[in-house]
């Protein structure tokens, strides 16, 4: 089957995350397939998300140079939320109605980890699934806010204690953490200026999120598959990468434009 890769829709269910690929006309359940053999290979055409239009190179999540540059789903603030000026009434790419829909509503800061302590911010309703993507074993809510760029006017803050990215490839490896996150939540309170403190969420709890995972790698290689097709059994599944045989991995959502061929074990 022939699949263009974007970001894995994700569910959480009973702790667990699962994982769907989607297709033209279905989702494909990629939880059923870990252990199983697959072949993943590029069929040579990538294509913009955005105007869907064929494309030779992708840029930022499967956009062709033009959206990448003027389209609001490649906004500045998206990386950068401190950025964002919709409540202000401003959209930083003009498009008003899309800034409103995204960004102009209540926002998570969390704290969660992945490759280590790290600080983040997402919509509210998208919770879930922001942390599913990094790859958390577990996260907790810090604060809630009425809009995107107060989120990311604390994540700025909390950068001098925190780290904000994610090491991918310390998140792939098997780690096991005693790291409690309300005790952490209470030590990076504590270094909030007053003015965010009635944003505190105190009484949230600590989420952990489990992966299906058969083997971790030891020493992550990404999978350019491009260049190099894949055979051989899926591992398993965290963040956003499939995780394959001989310590390889691949980035889906890094990959999001590319059109693969997808085989599966019948």
């Amino acid at each position: 089957m022939k699949i263009l890769l974007r970001k894995m829709k994700t569910s959480l269910h009973n702790g667990v995350a699962h994982y769907e690929l989607l297709a033209k006309d279905f989702a494909l359940n990629l939880n059923s397939l870990v252990g199983k053999q697959i072949q993943l290979n590029h069929t040579g055409n990538y294509f913009c998300l955005n105007h869907k239009g064929p494309i030779k190179k992708t840029f930022g999540e499967g956009l062709c140079w033009k959206c990448f540059n003027e389209s609001a789903a490649a906004s500045p603030c998206i990386i950068r939320p401190e950025l964002c000026r919709i409540h202000e009434g401003i959209a930083l790419r003009g498009d008003v109605q899309w800034e409103m829909e995204n960004h102009m509503q209540e926002h998570f800061v969390y704290l969660s980890y992945t490759s280590g302590l790290k600080v983040g911010v997402t919509r509210c309703s998208n919770l879930q699934s922001r942390w599913i993507d990094q790859g958390a074993k577990k996260a907790i809510v810090l604060a809630k806010v009425p809009y995107r760029q107060l989120a990311g006017e604390i994540e700025v803050l909390l950068k001098e204690h925190l780290a904000d990215k994610t090491n991918w490839k310390q998140m792939l490896v098997q780690v096991n953490s005693s790291i409690d996150l309300k005790e952490e939540r209470e030590r990076v309170i504590d270094v909030m200026p007053e003015q965010y403190q009635d944003f505190v969420e105190f009484d949230s709890d600590e989420m952990e999120i489990n992966y299906t995972v058969l083997q971790h790698p030891l020493k992550p290689v990404a999978l350019k598959l491009e260049a190099v097709p894949y055979s051989g059994k899926l591992k398993g599944i965290i963040g956003q990468y499939l995780i394959l045989e001989n310590d390889l991995v691949f980035n889906v959502r890094g990959n999001s434009g590319m059109e693969i061929e997808l085989i599966t074990e019948e």
